[in-house]
């Protein structure tokens, strides 16, 4: 946000890994403007090529919806982690959903004597975009599966094993655009009456399992921390593993999320791989990682600064 009183702001920071890489990047934003960003000096003309530059893992208040939200918040989840990945993937979702608002469009108009043929030429770019989305994910969850439990376990040692599936309409494998386009046939006269596509990726949802139970259904307030704890992990890995560095790891009043006890355990399993940096209105009784930076903050200044260990 712009100061009162100000004209702009600006954020700017260096980056740096273990690659050699030694990166100036800023932001700036004018009242009432655009947001700009630079990179090495020079403006990128689109945001979303800034996208995936520096890999970052971000563990929030609102990081909770992932677990117990709607199904759009754990799409969100692994779209923002592939976006990060793949510059196609995101290419590929920002053209699908130009193309859903476009269908939407046409649908919602309700003119379909006029209208039926130019809904058909949307439906056979809705079914390519659509498909390329649900083979990345699909290819996504297959990665991380051999994983998953054995990371639910370093975070829970009591815990039952986690599973991750993909819950999409389409499924997946090599008929997926055919089956794609065969469901928005039978959907087409639905989609008529609703005014909007009811069969795509953005319709897909992702089943949390701890054993055989559905977490939203029945999971504790314990689980659901420590099965996000595990989701941010496998965030940071497949981030790693994808960048060929290691993400920054953002932790957001961490311990208003977490007890004592989880939120020690959660510094200690990213301070493994990753750079953390952590946010508290309440100050830890010690760290749990040697050589830890301590910064006290009062309305915007640095009051103390002190090395832990």
């Amino acid at each position: 946000m712009v100061r009162f009183g100000a004209e702009r702001l600006e954020v700017s920071g260096r980056f740096g890994d273990e690659r050699g890489l030694n990166i100036q990047s800023a932001i700036t934003l004018q009242r009432g403007g655009k947001k700009h960003v630079s990179y090495n000096g020079k403006r990128m003309p689109r945001q979303a090529d800034y996208v995936g530059k520096f890999p970052i893992v971000v563990f929030s208040p609102e990081s909770h919806r992932v677990t117990s939200g709607s199904p759009g918040e754990r799409r969100r989840f692994i779209d923002m982690l592939l976006c990060q990945g793949s510059a196609a993937y995101l290419a590929d979702l920002q053209e699908y959903s130009r193309i859903l608002r476009q269908r939407n469009a046409v649908l919602a108009a309700r003119n379909r004597i006029n209208d039926e043929p130019l809904l058909t030429v949307w439906d056979e770019a809705l079914v390519e975009a659509g498909s390329r989305i649900i083979t990345a994910r699909a290819h996504f969850f297959q990665t991380i599966s051999a994983r998953t439990g054995e990371i639910y376990r370093r975070v829970d040692t009591a815990g039952g094993g986690l599973r991750l599936i993909y819950e999409s309409q389409i499924g997946e494998g090599a008929n997926v655009r055919e089956t794609f386009s065969k469901l928005l046939g039978q959907r087409r006269n639905a989609d008529w009456r609703r005014g909007q596509t009811s069969v795509g990726p953005h319709r897909d949802d992702m089943a949390i399992l701890i054993g055989k139970v559905n977490l939203r259904s029945y999971g504790s307030r314990g689980e659901h921390k420590s099965v996000l704890m595990a989701l941010k992990l496998i965030e940071a890995e497949y981030l790693h593993e994808k960048k060929q560095t290691a993400p920054m790891v953002i932790m957001d009043d961490l311990f208003s999320e977490l007890d004592e006890e989880r939120a020690r355990r959660s510094v200690e399993l990213f301070a493994e791989s990753s750079q953390l940096f952590v946010s508290s209105i309440k100050k830890p009784e010690v760290s749990p990682v040697p050589h830890d930076l301590f910064l006290e903050i009062e309305n915007g200044t640095i009051i103390s600064e002190k090395r832990q260990g």
